[in-house]
């Protein structure tokens, strides 16, 4: 899939506009010179994974202002008149200046004030999932900003260990100090979600321009930027059906609300594909749901799932798992190994994150869009301050990565 232009120019532009800014500076660069075909439609709404009627608006804007030519029969080629180098200069410069007057005003002064509960910057590779929420806003920070303008932050983690601060707190002391827009970054879910359902009432009260960033979709009226975590149980069985397997064990020795969601999901898709309701078997263990605004360690985590692991495989041990996340399936596997057990030849397992040791455990799993969250947000930021009535949700999906795990093994049905 093509990944459009990050150039701030673009930003506040439809995708259709994106993907025909893309399109001309491909022609201009070379890529199809005059007289070349396209390709077509389909293959190229798949390329940038957009709809044929997106992908249309784009094609057309091109054909009417002569870039693109097309015959009776729909043969789609560059235009032969955009063959002179020096013309290719002069309408690209021209069509740059028309996209300049769609820039932010003032965005050299802009002041954008972050609230978070972890989004620091954590030492390590940047497949880290610690690594997240920082990734994601240098993504919005790069997206956005340029000259002078800058980001303000502040956490709400409590400085001595005890209950988090206040959101109210959190978007008041960035107010003060600035900011014109407030961003709430809760990529790991760590702000309770009753301080997340206070947004709306805080933006009517503030009259600032607020952005909600997360990794669930929410039931606030504020535009709201998110991957859909829990929908992955669901691409996880379709994945798994399609490898012939019919059983499966969902493992999570956390209590948590988001690996609930996760089973449930998966559940849910079990039965559409046509297996029966009880095809998911829950495994979880007795480790409680963390208080609100902790996050467990991705160390804790491991050695939890490999203690559950232990147990697990036994004598009848299930063929094939749902981690709740990499860092569970990384103790399992460890678990595993010690039994002599080894992942896709006894048995088929798919974690999620696509965290660092994924590619060294040859696990199957999701790949979360973390950078592009934050440019989609820095899109929908743009639109707001341009004064668009925006009340809407931006759902990113995460990518499947097929690995060794779920390749190999004949499937026990």
């Amino acid at each position: 899939m093509v990944t459009l232009s990050p150039n701030r120019q673009l930003l506040t532009q439809p995708v259709y506009r994106r993907i025909e800014a893309d399109l001309r500076g491909r022609i201009l660069g070379g890529t199809w010179s005059a007289g070349v075909q396209l390709p077509s439609r389909v293959a190229l709404a798949k390329e940038y994974g957009v709809g044929l009627a997106t992908l249309e608006r784009a094609i057309s804007a091109l054909l009417s202002d002569g870039t693109l030519t097309a015959s009776p029969g729909q043969r789609t080629v560059v235009s032969p008149q955009l063959s002179d180098p020096a013309e290719h200069e002069e309408h690209s410069t021209n069509w740059a200046l028309r996209r300049e007057k769609t820039l932010l005003p003032d965005s050299a002064k802009m002041v954008i004030g972050v609230v978070s509960y972890d989004a620091d910057a954590v030492d390590g590779p940047t497949g880290n999932i610690e690594n997240w929420p920082y990734r994601t806003l240098i993504a919005l920070e790069q997206a956005v900003l340029r000259g002078e303008g800058i980001m303000l932050f502040t956490t709400l983690k409590s400085a001595t260990g005890g209950a988090p601060r206040s959101i109210d707190d959190g978007v008041r002391e960035v107010i003060e100090q600035g900011a014109t827009t407030v961003v709430v970054l809760d990529i790991h879910g760590t702000i309770a979600p009753s301080e997340i359902r206070k947004l709306s009432s805080i933006q009517e009260r503030e009259k600032v321009v607020m952005l909600h960033i997360s990794d669930s979709d929410g039931d606030t009226k504020i535009p709201h930027v998110y991957y859909d975590g829990p929908h992955l149980g669901r691409q996880a069985i379709q994945h798994l059906v399609s490898k012939g397997h019919r059983t499966f064990a969902y493992v999570s020795p956390f209590r948590l609300q988001w690996s609930f969601d996760r089973y449930e999901q998966a559940k849910a898709q079990s039965v559409i594909e046509g297996l029966p309701e009880n095809s998911v078997t829950p495994l979880f263990g007795d480790i409680e749901e963390r208080p609100e605004g902790k996050a467990v360690a991705g160390s804790i985590q491991v050695k939890a799932a490999e203690k559950f692991g232990d147990t697990l495989f036994g004598a009848d041990y299930p063929r094939c798992i749902l981690a709740a996340n990499d860092y569970i399936a990384y103790g399992l596997i460890d678990a595993g190994l010690k039994r002599g057990l080894r992942p896709g030849r006894d048995y088929a397992i798919v974690g999620f994150d696509d965290e660092t040791r994924s590619l060294r455990y040859g696990l199957t799993t999701f790949r979360p869009p973390i950078d592009e969250i934050g440019k989609e947000a820095a899109v929908l930021l743009s639109r707001l301050l341009l004064g668009e009535d925006c009340e809407i949700q931006v759902r990113l999906r995460s990518r499947l990565i097929i690995r060794a795990s779920t390749m190999n093994l004949v499937a026990a049905v």
